[in-house]
């Protein structure tokens, strides 16, 4: 089995998926004082000191988790989730509506915050494009488990002196 990290897993996603995980990002950071954080199992957007939002992949599925409460949006257009961390309100996009959708909650969830958009703010490319799993593992991308109770491997350098004996 293998660890895939996030650039990993956001390089293996389909074309579209990648598209819109551009559109996110932008959006999230057309807004004054937001910076990201690259981590190895999400980005995360902080306004100032605290996290607003975070951009995940869980299997092959977009997610956005805002700093909003859940249960402000149980009877509105977006389909949300509960998750247990600080950012509790996750919506998975699967669909360009969705992410119409996705950047229109980012919109009032940060304009609630108080954020300001940047009007000089030029927006990047994201898109990666797809790679294999054997070139992300040279990248360090992806790294592979070795999960046995039957077998303990050693491993053991070879040099040239051992060859000569």
């Amino acid at each position: 089995s293998y660890t895939l990290s996030l650039q990993a897993r956001i390089i293996q996603l389909k074309p579209q998926s990648k598209e819109w995980y551009s559109l996110l990002k932008n959006e999230l950071l057309s807004y004054k004082k937001v910076r990201v954080r690259e981590g190895n199992r999400f980005e995360t957007f902080m306004l100032g000191r605290s996290t607003v939002a975070r951009l995940t992949v869980r299997g092959k599925t977009l997610c956005l988790q805002l700093a909003a409460d859940p249960d402000a949006y149980s009877d509105s257009k977006y389909t949300v989730e509960r998750i247990n961390t600080n950012t509790p309100c996750q919506y998975r996009i699967k669909s360009g509506l969705r992410a119409r959708y996705a950047c229109a909650l980012i919109g009032e969830v940060l304009g609630g915050l108080g954020a300001v958009r940047d009007e000089g703010y030029v927006p990047q490319d994201f898109y990666k494009p797809y790679e294999g799993v054997v070139t992300l593992m040279e990248k360090g991308l992806v790294k592979r488990n070795i999960r046995t109770t039957e077998r303990t491997y050693k491993i053991v350098e070879v040099t040239d002196e051992d060859e000569e004996e």
